[in-house]
């Protein structure tokens, strides 16, 4: 799912460039704060509103933490004027709207064959819920998973536009569903014949009958290869949120994400196989160390109880033990399957669904997700880690939901992120205003691009700080390339120190600092991303570069 290819090489040079002010002193920052977003509903799953920092407990790893930074938010009714309709008979002190700053949205859509109803039913749902859910300064994004991941709507705040992706998926899914129609019921009616055969087998006969073991074993192994590309599509999209600033979800209508392989045997609770679970931990750490929300859905819900056609087909035999042994096999699939998402989704903070009827219900609850929450931070060491977080309220007749887990991450892990993120929408709080252009561009392999790119910082920009003979600091250059979403190279990070002498300071604010670099850049990218971050105040720049259409020409020209 990655391009891994990058060289660096820099050179440092100091030509005129305007700026307004010299380098600003100070001192290193170092504060780190983890934000938790929760929601808290009474028992009967109403809204809770109202709350204080006090009524609120946060444990990081069993240890108590304390709550630097809190707020509570509430969708506010309006009146036809625009003033804000509070409801008096509460209570609860009066609503804040929630903040303003921008969500980031993902519908990762797994196409596979359903009655044609049920993908009708559903794509209405997300076409509603993009409506409500999307608001101005917001981002989105439809991503589409058919064996391989493909972006179908890049970031866009255009609800239109999203609507439009939606519809053109769903007919594409309703055409798979026709396709694959005829070659699904031939083999359930193969299967129901299998199953009637075996029933009026004798036992000698049945314990004989190995054939079928090989097919099944060929099936998971094809299942696990799946899951592991379907979760490698799932933890690059969340990668590229994951410098983005504010609420972050994603709404991930899959087709297969149980805890084992195939059809679980016997009955009870369904443990989870190893090698599955390998699978789906690697999805639930990625949603939480970049803050991502996850409601998965479980489309298929009961997938054959709608289908009579097939299970009375002429012809088949089927007799009411063979009746009775496909209805446990549906309701074993869909426990295997519900299981898993349910805890993926309690993992994370989200909820899930299974099923058209549960997706109809769930949509409009995301949308309040949105709207109505507590956000919680304390402050962290700063240090990459996982830890374990949980938080409570002392009512003990409250449920909160909230993710499990966090990552303390790094200065450097932090821009990390931000470059990557940067690749697909831009990073809106980025302070320093950098500047980049481009080189020529020449081919240096069969699947590679050299890239040069020049980076300019204004001096005036960065903060130092004043020792007794000059001015000192330091930035540090971030660089990566990507297309779509999962083509996305390693960062690469080169630091840089500087010293200006006292009686060059105000030559100083007329200058800025050049940063050439090249890159070995893989021929799927379509943009380089760039950030600088000012080693000593912590501020940051990123620019985005698109780069010109090059696929095919041994020399291609700059933009």
């Amino acid at each position: 799912m990655s391009a891994r290819a990058f060289v660096l090489l820099a050179v440092l040079t100091c030509p005129l460039f305007a700026q307004q002010s010299a380098p600003a002193s100070g001192e290193t920052i170092e504060v780190s704060i983890i934000n938790v977003d929760v929601v808290v509903t009474d028992r009967k799953g109403n809204r809770v509103y109202g709350l204080t920092r006090d009524d609120f407990a946060i444990r990081e790893n069993g240890v108590p933490q304390t709550i630097t930074n809190f707020a509570g938010y509430a969708p506010q009714a309006k009146h036809a004027d625009g003033t804000v309709a509070v409801d008096r008979s509460s209570a609860s002190p009066e609503p804040v709207a929630a903040p303003t700053a921008k969500r980031t949205i993902v519908l990762f859509i797994e196409i596979a064959p359903q009655p044609s109803e049920r993908i009708r039913e559903v794509f209405s749902s997300l076409r509603d819920f993009v409506r409500k859910a999307v608001r101005p300064g917001d981002s989105a994004t439809v991503v589409v998973f058919e064996e391989r991941m493909t972006t179908r709507q890049t970031f866009t705040g255009d609800t239109d536009e999203l609507a439009a992706a939606l519809t053109a998926i769903e007919g594409e899914s309703i055409e798979v569903a026709l396709r694959r129609g005829d070659e699904v019921r031939r083999g359930l009616a193969s299967d129901i014949a299998m199953d009637a055969s075996l029933a009026s087998a004798s036992k000698s006969v049945r314990q004989g009958l190995n054939v079928g073991e090989h097919e099944r074993r060929s099936e998971e192994l094809f299942e696990l290869i799946e899951l592991r590309t379907k979760a490698a599509a799932l933890t690059s999209v969340m990668e590229s949120m994951s410098g983005v600033e504010g609420k972050k979800i994603m709404v991930a209508a899959l087709d297969r994400f149980g805890l084992r392989l195939g059809l679980p045997q016997g009955s009870g609770p369904i443990s989870s196989d190893p090698q599955v679970e390998a699978v789906r931990q690697t999805v639930m750490r990625s949603a939480n160390a970049n803050g991502v929300t996850l409601y998965p859905i479980y489309v298929p819900g009961l997938q054959y109880t709608n289908a009579p056609d097939v299970l009375d087909a002429p012809g088949i035999g089927m007799d009411s033990s063979v009746a009775e042994g496909r209805a446990g096999e549906n309701n074993a699939m869909l426990m295997n399957q519900t299981a898993s998402l349910f805890q993926i989704a309690e993992e994370t903070g989200g909820l899930m669904a299974a099923g058209p009827s549960d997706i109809v219900d769930l949509l409009p609850h995301i949308v309040d997700d949105l709207e109505s929450y507590y956000s919680l931070a304390y402050r962290a060491s700063g240090a990459d880690g996982a830890r374990k977080v949980r938080v409570t309220t002392k009512n003990g007749n409250y449920e909160v939901r909230s993710r499990r887990a966090v990552l303390e991450k790094s200065d450097d892990t932090q821009m990390n992120d931000r470059v990557v993120s940067n690749l697909f929408q831009l990073i809106e709080n980025s302070v320093i205003p950098i500047e980049a252009d481009l080189g020529q561009i020449t081919r240096k392999a069969k699947n590679l691009w050299s890239v040069p790119v020049s980076v300019r910082i204004p001096i005036g920009a960065l903060t130092t700080n004043m020792e007794s003979e000059a001015a000192t600091g330091s930035f540090s250059v971030f660089i990566g390339s990507g297309s779509d979403l999962g083509v996305i190279s390693d960062v690469t990070q080169r630091s840089q120190s500087y010293s200006i002498g006292h009686d060059k300071l105000e030559a100083a604010r007329e200058s800025h600092f050049t940063y050439d670099v090249t890159v070995d850049v893989d021929t799927r990218a379509s943009v380089i991303s760039v950030g600088v971050r000012d080693d000593v105040s912590k501020e940051f720049g990123m620019v985005r570069i698109p780069l010109p259409p090059h696929e095919g020409k041994a020399n291609p020209a700059t933009p």
